[in-house]
């Protein structure tokens, strides 16, 4: 009778561990993923990049249209600069290496509205592409914000899985001990 009842705890904790273990991957997976996307890029630009100086060439306001009457807004900016003495010339995002557009225009108007054509500003080059250019660091700290959730998720269910693996151990050695004459 109680190598039966602890069989079917077993089986029960069993699928609710594989259940914990794969919304804990999920967890990670996510997170990982985030942070190779969204943080690690500035992260980078930060400790590597080499600064140097550049011209402002031009600059606008690029509009991507979403849905009808709806639109999306990055600020763009036409720089120049020289890599041992190697002239580049690229538009870059007024927002790091993010390049994605964003709902309001008014914080990209107010970025663009810091610049002005034709004057020189620091900007920043990555020294193993020198193609690759910064002129406006990424320094947003909430862009961390989605990682809260998926955190949080990922050690409840941590702490939950180790507490049903726990489980499953005790009633194996129960089932086993109660196995022995």
């Amino acid at each position: 009778m109680l190598k039966r009842y602890v069989a079917i705890i077993v089986e029960d904790r069993i699928g609710l561990l594989i259940g914990q273990f794969i919304i804990l991957l999920s967890c990670i997976f996510y997170i990982e993923y985030f942070y190779s996307e969204n943080i690690y890029p500035d992260k980078r630009a930060k400790e590597v990049f080499v600064q140097t100086t550049c011209a402002l060439l031009n600059k606008k306001l690029n509009a991507q249209a979403s849905s009808p009457n709806n639109y999306l807004y990055r600020a763009d900016f036409l720089i120049h600069y020289s890599v041992n003495n190697i002239p580049y010339t690229h538009w870059v995002s007024g927002n790091g290496l993010n390049t994605a557009f964003t709902k309001h225009s008014a914080p990209k108007e107010e970025i663009l509205s810091q610049f002005n054509v034709g004057n020189a500003y620091p900007c920043w080059y990555d020294p193993n592409n020198p193609s690759i250019a910064i002129l406006v660091m990424r320094h947003y700290w909430f862009s961390t914000f989605p990682l809260i959730l998926p955190s949080i998720i990922g050690v409840i269910v941590f702490y939950f899985l180790l507490t049903n693996l726990l489980e499953i151990i005790s009633n194996w050695l129960i089932k086993n001990r109660a196995k022995k004459p």
